[in-house]
């Protein structure tokens, strides 16, 4: 999907665009393309400017997936997650609150 970035008053404005058909013709590729380049400006609102915008293949995916099981051939991981547990327990045991720190 491309995008037209503009700026505004106030921020930025995007607008996604439908495909459109602009052509430019160059004695080389590097010509044709600084021609294409060209008609895209005379098009295009000064200061704005044309991104792509890629989509995720599920917006309800978790990011987080990506890393599931990656540290399940790990020699460490079963004595870090009983470090944790015992972490957890001393936590809750303990009389004492520890204030949170927002920062």
């Amino acid at each position: 999907m491309q995008v037209l970035i503009e700026t505004i008053q106030d921020g930025v404005h995007a607008t996604a665009l439908l495909p459109w058909k602009v052509v430019a013709e160059g004695a080389t590729e590097s010509l044709a393309l600084a021609e294409l380049r060209a008609e895209f400006a005379r098009k295009i609102p000064a200061g704005a400017r044309v991104v792509e915008l890629t989509e995720p293949t599920s917006i309800s995916e978790n990011p987080w997936m990506a890393f599931a099981g990656d540290m399940k051939d790990d020699p460490l991981y079963d004595s870090w997650q009983e470090s944790i547990a015992e972490y957890r327990q001393q936590q809750a045991d303990s009389e004492e609150e520890v204030p949170l720190k927002v920062a």
